[in-house]
């Protein structure tokens, strides 16, 4: 198994046709699905992946797990994971917490205040998965576009990093 990195500046056509094809198996996880969404997989894949940020994903040999995230903030003080999938056959296994992992150690902490997660009532996978790791509820709303209610947490990047080093030691 092996965890790779993938940026603008690296990604390749067999690398994104992968990732599509992994979002299309983790497609109903999201709500809605992305594949209902205005622009598609595709439009996920562009905005977030090609465009916002970067991607860790998790391989085995095919992609088994993904995180996604990019800086917000006129200071880039938030890092907002915008993706975090397992394959439900490796669920409760730690990959999302060793992709967590392996993304944090690039981040760019030199502003940073604070890690945030975006996700909506139903999906009681993330929920489980921000709380316990101490995220705080911040922000309940109503996203209009997206006819949901989403769920903002938030976690300081501090306790964050405690949180990181207590589930892998050898971090520290």
């Amino acid at each position: 198994m092996i965890i790779q990195n993938v940026t603008p500046k690296n990604l390749d056509r067999i690398e994104e046709k992968e990732i599509y094809k992994f979002l299309e198996i983790i497609d109903s996880d999201f709500y809605p699905a992305l594949s209902q969404r205005p622009n598609g997989i595709s439009g996920f894949i562009n905005e977030f992946i090609l465009h916002r940020g970067e991607i860790y994903v998790y391989k085995n040999p095919m992609i088994i797990g993904a995180i996604g995230y990019w800086y917000r903030g006129k200071e880039k003080d938030d890092c907002y994971c915008h993706l975090l999938g397992v394959l439900k056959e490796y669920r409760k296994t730690k990959i999302g917490y060793t992709l967590l992992n392996e993304a944090f150690k690039t981040v760019d902490t030199t502003n940073l205040r604070i890690v945030s997660v975006r996700t909506w009532p139903e999906n009681k996978a993330t929920i489980g998965f921000v709380n316990g790791l101490g995220y705080k509820l911040v922000k309940k709303y109503y996203e209009a576009e997206m006819d949901r209610t989403s769920l903002l947490y938030e976690k300081d990047v501090n306790e964050f990093i405690k949180s990181l080093n207590k589930l892998f030691p050898e971090n520290r």
